[in-house]
This record gives C-alpha cells, structure tokens and sequence, in this order.
C-alpha cells in the first residue's frame, strides 16, 4: 500500500498540467528513464501514460517482478513493429 501511494505521489508531481497522464516530456523527466538506451522507444509506446499504466509498466522493472514480466516487456519494446515475431 505504501509504494502505491508513494508511486502516485511521483506520477502527481511529474504530471506537471494536472492531467492526471505523463506527456512524453513528462515521461522523459524520470531519471532513471531518461538514461535507458530504450527510452525514446518506451515513451513512443506510453504516450501520455495514465496512472494504471505507468504502475504497471515501471512494476515490470522492478527487482521483484517475474522474470516473465520482465521478458514480455522486453520482448514488447524490441518488437516495434508489433507482429509478435
């Protein structure tokens, strides 16, 4: 309960309009982001990115989340023309 509200508490401050999404420059303000060698790529995929969305996404970078998780989202950023090859 605690990271989810403090992952709410990131995404209000990095919402900058109050919007309640993440614009692609918004999105891109996140450190960690910002350095990914993917990240231009992640933010094509989440653009403006709502709550429910950038918990799951950054959940799947995680230490704790499933190795499979892990994987499908890699798979999902590498795969940019979506045909699932």
């Amino acid at each position: 309960q605690d990271e989810v509200e403090a992952l709410y508490k990131r995404f209000r401050t990095l919402d900058r309009g109050h919007k309640g999404y993440l614009s692609s420059d918004e999105f891109m303000a996140i450190p960690e982001l910002s350095i990914n060698p993917v990240a231009q790529r992640l933010v094509r995929m989440y653009a403006n990115v709502n709550f429910k969305e950038f918990a799951k996404l950054l959940s799947a970078f995680s230490d704790r989340a499933p190795r499979d998780t892990k994987l499908e989202y890699m798979f999902m950023v590498y795969d940019v023309d979506g045909d699932g090859v």
